[in-house]
Order: structure tokens, then C-alpha cells, then sequence
């Protein structure tokens, strides 16, 4: 482990003022292996993530976790490699580094969990009790309403793969969007594929499972050093889709 002097972290060089210990001990030592490598995160996030694109194309995640800490390594030999790893294995699903979730993190100290809400139709059985045609008319009655919503809210939704109860997707998400969903936490595992899938916003901020362990299940990204946004969208999420909902005859529980 770390061991840090009072409630101090060196950055750069220079004694800075911490209430935290061990993710800014090891944001500074991050910082310092970027100076070397004449990548500064006195840049903002935004640009900060641009420069990461170049090595990690369309937030895939291609950088694998042991790569980067032995570049990290070489840069900065007083890296402890052993307590680096733990650290950057939250952001690296299937061993490879979401630089996205990386930099969020340094620049918030701690990331927020994301604001989550699970439904069910009233009256409806749980989709595990569910017959292929009970949720083929959940899947239909819960996307008619997501593609309805505009701005900020706005998406496409992804049918489970080799699924064919989705008219427009026949055939279900492909294999590079199912492991985009899945590199941005967007993403259920079900044996089944009829009448499941995920709903995406463009911004990949929000998702809505269909027909997971319950009928719908919300999961709204919290903002960028605001922790308050994501529940207040997830609210106001959750009554337009209510009040589609009436009009179809359908009511959450």
C-alpha cells in the first residue's frame, strides 16, 4: 500500500492539500508518468480524452491494462506496479482500459454510482415467468415509447444478439455494438435473446435494460462532478415513460 505524509500528496513535484489518500496518491503518480510522456492533465478532461483516442479508437478499450502499466513503469520507475494494477483494474473490463472511465475518475477523485431504477407492468408477470410472446409485447409496448424521446434523451435500441423479435433489427445488435455496450457498462447477459435488449441514448449517458430481471431497468451515468444529475434525469426519465405508458395501457408498478 501507499503510505502518505499527514493528508498531503506530491504532484509534480509540489505538496498538495488531500482529504483523500489512495486514489489521489495514485492520481498523482498517473499525473506525473503523463508529464513524461508530455501528456499534462492540467488539460482539460475533454482534451484530455481526445489525446486518448488517438491510442484507444472509439473508446473500445484496445489498450490492455498490463500494456499500459508497464509503459507507465518504464516512464516512472518509482510507479508501484503492484498497487497500480488494483487501482486501474476498476476501469479495464475484460483486461482492457476505458481511458473514458479513467479520466472521469482522476479529474472527480471518486466516481458517483450511477442512478438506477427497476420496473415492473402492473399485472404483468416478471419476465422470467414470461412467454416468448408475453415478452415480444413488453419489448414492443417499451420501445414504442423510448423512440419516441428527443434531445438529450435520445437513442437507438439494441436487441439482444441473434435475436428476431425486433422487426427493425432482425437478427439482433451486432458483435462491435455489443462490446461497445458492454465496454461502457451498458450491456445484461441473458441465455435468452427473444424480447431483450438495451436502449442507448447517442451519448451512451443513459441505458434501459428490456426485459432483463425486471420489464425495464433505467441506468443513468452520473455527471461530471456533479453527483445530483443523474438522479434528477432518472426522474424525469422515468414519468415521461409513465405517462407513455398509460396510453398504451400499460402502468409501472
Amino acid at each position: 500500500a501507499w503510505h502518505l505524509p499527514e493528508c498531503y500528496y506530491l504532484s509534480k513535484g509540489q505538496w498538495v492539500a488531500s482529504d483523500m489518500c489512495g486514489s489521489l496518491w495514485a492520481k498523482a503518480n498517473l499525473e506525473m508518468a503523463f508529464h513524461h510522456m508530455d501528456i499534462s492533465v492540467s488539460l482539460s478532461s475533454d482534451e484530455l480524452k481526445a489525446e486518448f483516442k488517438r491510442f484507444d479508437i472509439a473508446g473500445m478499450g484496445n489498450i490492455s491494462l498490463d500494456d499500459l502499466v508497464t509503459v507507465l513503469c518504464k516512464l516512472n520507475a518509482d510507479l508501484p506496479a503492484d498497487d497500480l494494477v488494483p487501482f486501474l483494474n476498476a476501469f479495464a473490463p475484460n483486461g482492457k482500459i476505458n481511458f473514458e472511465q479513467l479520466v472521469d475518475s482522476m479529474f472527480c477523485g471518486t466516481m458517483a454510482a450511477p442512478a438506477k431504477k427497476a420496473f415492473n407492468f402492473r399485472g404483468v408477470r416478471p419476465p422470467q415467468q414470461m412467454s416468448t410472446d408475453e415478452l415480444q409485447d413488453v419489448e414492443r409496448v417499451v420501445t414504442d415509447a423510448l423512440l419516441e424521446m428527443h434531445g438529450e434523451f435520445e437513442g437507438e435500441y439494441y436487441p439482444m444478439p441473434k435475436s428476431h423479435s425486433y422487426p427493425a433489427r432482425l437478427g439482433g445488435m451486432s458483435k462491435q455494438e455489443a462490446q461497445l455496450l458492454e465496454t461502457e457498462g451498458l450491456l445484461f447477459k441473458s441465455k435468452e435473446c427473444i424480447g431483450r435488449g438495451v436502449f442507448a441514448t447517442l451519448e451512451k449517458d443513459i441505458a434501459i435494460f428490456v426485459n432483463a430481471e425486471s420489464h425495464l431497468e433505467v441506468i443513468v451515468k452520473p455527471e461530471l462532478g456533479d453527483h445530483d444529475v443523474a438522479p434528477r434525469r432518472l426522474k424525469t426519465l422515468v414519468k415521461f415513460l409513465g405517462d407513455h405508458f398509460k396510453f398504451s395501457g400499460y402502468h409501472l408498478a
